[in-house]
């Protein structure tokens, strides 16, 4: 990682403001000729920071975008108690060990034992060693700071196209195929099942507008995303209809990108009920597609 320029931040939701970051990283490491890495954290680090442990984009699915985005490397900090819990000295002398040729940040920034470190005291260090930082103020929008827990607010109350707003992108989730329960299948409307981590945000329960992208390919398609009350499944589910697609995607790693909320849950009497409500549905999302 010698000759690097150096990217702090969680990036948990890799929202418009941590894309700021990375866009100036990589202006940054194009002036300087030296490679852009970003330094985060395992999944699980909320949780040992007092929040709900509850990841807009785990580890695995954002350092794929990190990639994406043309950062050259991710560079994994430990989500232990005992990292957590290191001094300020100790955290600076770990970023030294990666000797970057300049480090960018937000000012909001925190690090070490009880949050103690702040962007300033990274500055104030590294400068004075002849390693140029530069801190930038968070972005707003509506006059409101953009963050995660904002994008999460949204993703919870079902403003899924706020949210991706926010995002710069477009919510999903990721995972394999699995056999679920076979319903769609009976009543003719197949399905595909992926088993999200207990750590993943859960979204409103709802049916939304999505598109599927498997084997490099992407098909537009229908999401129900939490409980099944006709059937008696009070499970988190992420269940997809691929329009108009034929073929077994058993064991193959899928990502469902969520567009649009169509509507809430509804406890169906009859599969009768449930088949027409999901063919009106299907209609709907093909309308808006």
């Amino acid at each position: 990682m010698k000759n690097c320029v150096l990217t702090l931040g969680y990036f948990d939701s890799l929202h418009i403001g941590h894309r700021f970051l990375i866009q100036k990283s990589r202006e940054i490491a194009d002036e300087l000729n030296a490679s852009v890495t970003v330094v985060t954290f395992e999944d699980g680090f909320l949780n040992l920071i007092n929040r709900k442990n509850e990841e807009v984009y785990l580890l695995n699915e954002r350092t794929p975008m990190l990639l994406d985005m043309g950062v050259n490397d991710v560079c994994v900090f430990p989500a232990t108690k005992e990292f957590l819990s290191i001094s300020k000295e100790t955290f600076l002398e770990h970023l030294i060990t990666l000797k970057p040729k300049a480090i960018v940040l937000g000012s909001d920034y925190t690090f070490a034992k009880n949050a103690e470190g702040k962007a300033s005291d990274i500055k104030e260090f590294f400068e004075k060693i002849g390693t140029k930082v530069y801190i930038y103020d968070l972005i707003k929008k509506d006059n409101e700071k953009v963050s995660t827990t904002k994008i999460k607010e949204l993703l919870k109350n079902g403003e899924i196209e706020k949210a991706n707003f926010l995002l710069g992108g477009t919510f999903f989730y990721s995972g394999r195929v699995v056999k679920g329960r076979q319903k769609g299948k009976e009543i003719g409307i197949p399905t595909i099942n992926i088993n999200i981590p207990e750590c993943k945000i859960k979204i409103k329960n709802g049916v939304y507008r999505t598109t599927v992208t498997v084997d490099g390919e992407t098909y537009p398609s229908i999401t129900n995303i939490g409980k099944h009350p006709t059937f008696g499944d009070d499970n988190f589910n992420v269940e997809t209809n691929i329009f108009d697609f034929n073929g077994n995607l058993y064991g193959k790693n899928v990502t469902v990108k969520i567009h649009e909320f169509i509507r809430g849950i509804i406890n169906f009497k009859t599969e009768d009920e449930l088949r027409n409500q999901i063919n009106d549905d299907i209609q709907k999302c093909k309308r808006n597609i």
